[in-house]
């Protein structure tokens, strides 16, 4: 399914908060479509980028945890699609797979996901952005492993990679997009909630930020 180089793996047991002091995580991206943005030449106010890097990441790796990943629950081919918070649209397809022990709690799993976009509106005001697909620009893929071990801890980890269209009131940007997602679960309850540590560039523009994701919501 990659067409592209990955990322180097920072996998440890030792839980999110051992990378913590390394947040700007490394990236191959090399062979990804060139080196960064194409068009207009201007960048992304903070709050644009920030718009625009949280709502791709829920619109993939939160997406795909939505679905079933119980152990030996799986699925092929699980489209999810939902609507923008401004308007327009994105699709998610995830073929997941993997294995799991549920009497000793354990799984291991992976996800591969597609992710699409169409006119999706995010972030308000000056932060709004529009994210969209083109031939030239032709989405994201990643690929996402969930991991329970048999002390019940939860890892998770993966990246994201490929190129987007995302316009503001100055312009279009046809721009590389590749991330890096740490993360692990805190604790309590069948459906744990996760907190998670996100790294990466959007159009050649480093961002960062932690994120919880709320079971259920």
């Amino acid at each position: 399914m990659m067409p592209c180089a990955t990322p180097s793996s920072t996998r440890s047991r030792s839980g999110v908060a051992g990378f913590a002091a390394a947040l700007v995580l490394p990236i191959v991206v090399s062979g990804c479509g060139g080196s960064g943005s194409v068009g207009p030449i201007f960048e992304l106010t903070q709050g644009q980028l920030i718009a625009a890097a949280e709502s791709m990441f829920r619109h993939t790796v939160v997406a795909a945890l939505e679905l079933p990943r119980a152990p030996n629950d799986v699925s092929t081919g699980t489209p999810v699609v939902g609507a923008c918070t401004g308007g327009g649209s994105y699709s998610t397809t995830a073929f997941i797979g993997g294995s799991g022990d549920p009497d000793a709690g354990t799984a291991d799993l992976l996800y591969e996901l597609g992710s699409t976009w169409d006119a999706c509106v995010e972030g308000t005001g000056q932060s709004a952005v529009e994210i969209r697909t083109s031939p030239s620009a032709t989405g994201v893929i990643s690929d996402f492993t969930f991991e329970q071990f048999p002390n019940g801890e939860i890892e998770a980890e993966g990246f994201l990679i490929g190129r987007v269209e995302i316009e503001t009131s100055v312009g279009v940007l046809n721009c590389r997009v590749a991330y890096q997602v740490l993360g692990e679960d805190t604790g309590g309850g069948e459906n744990r909630d996760m907190a998670f540590i996100v790294a990466g560039d959007i159009c050649d523009q480093a961002f960062g930020f932690d994120l919880v994701v709320v079971a259920g919501d």
